[in-house]
């Protein structure tokens, strides 16, 4: 039994015979961190998310006292501020106030400036 023809111009889609309608793919955007009214301690901030990550790692790597915490990089708009778009390293989840100083004073204790942990209510 012999295949019939396809009609002319058929499965052609910019000019690649044989290819299969390509519809585009919808990317959904990361998810943005859960808001739940709890606190984080932020460890600095980077005016891009590379240099966010360079220093999430290299904290993680410098303080003993961080190789057990998850610490994520946290987009920001602050041009209210005039500062533009920054990304935070925190230190997460979001727990309570208490947890989120106890952070701060060990990483400080452990030699982190004092003046780049701070919390923040989310």
């Amino acid at each position: 039994m012999l295949a019939k023809a396809a009609p002319q111009g058929a499965g052609v889609i910019d000019g690649e015979p044989g290819a299969a309608a390509k519809q585009p793919v919808a990317r959904a955007a990361p998810p943005a961190p859960k808001r739940n009214g709890g606190y984080v301690a932020v460890l600095g901030y980077q005016r891009s998310q590379l240099e966010a990550m360079k220093l999430m790692a290299d904290l993680q790597q410098k303080y003993d006292v961080l190789r057990d915490k998850k610490l994520e990089v946290v987009e920001s708009d602050q041009s209210a501020r005039g500062l533009g778009t920054i990304y935070r390293v925190v230190v997460g989840p979001s727990g309570g106030l208490a947890d989120a100083k106890s952070v701060c004073t060990q990483v400080v204790q452990a030699g982190h400036p004092a003046k780049d942990c701070y919390t923040l209510g989310n």
